[in-house]
């Protein structure tokens, strides 16, 4: 995050798979602490989403593995790493949902206290 003229630009680094290239784009202008929460959190569910999706992809193709695996052995550097790749994007996602958690429990940790009124008579 970055301050800009007393308004916070959330800017995210996407790299593109298929050059390598890294881009950064702007998501959201912030100015309302409870409403910033939740679109970051609608942010990081969304990317955990597409990063499960990604996964779940992966471990598809894992099971036609077993052919690479007879192939190259079980330990070859081919079969370890599409393994390490998949539990990666699984742990990414795991880790934006863990902060869009974060970000909702935020706006609940901000918001003052419900005062109940009684009446005396």
């Amino acid at each position: 995050m970055r301050l800009e003229d007393e308004t916070v630009i959330v800017e995210s680094p996407r790299t593109d798979v298929a050059t390598g290239t890294v881009r950064h784009e702007q998501l959201y202008e912030l100015d309302d602490p409870a409403q910033d929460h939740r679109q970051i959190a609608t942010y990081y569910n969304h990317e955990a989403t597409k990063l499960r999706q990604i996964s779940e992809e992966m471990s598809i193709r894992m099971a036609r593995m077993a052919v690479y695996e007879r192939l190259l052995g079980p330990t070859s550097d081919w079969v370890n790493g599409t393994r390490l790749l998949t539990q990666s994007y699984e742990d990414a996602a795991r880790e934006h949902e863990q902060k869009a958690r974060e970000h909702l429990e935020l706006i609940h940790a901000s918001r003052p206290p419900s005062v109940v009124r009684t009446q005396s008579r």
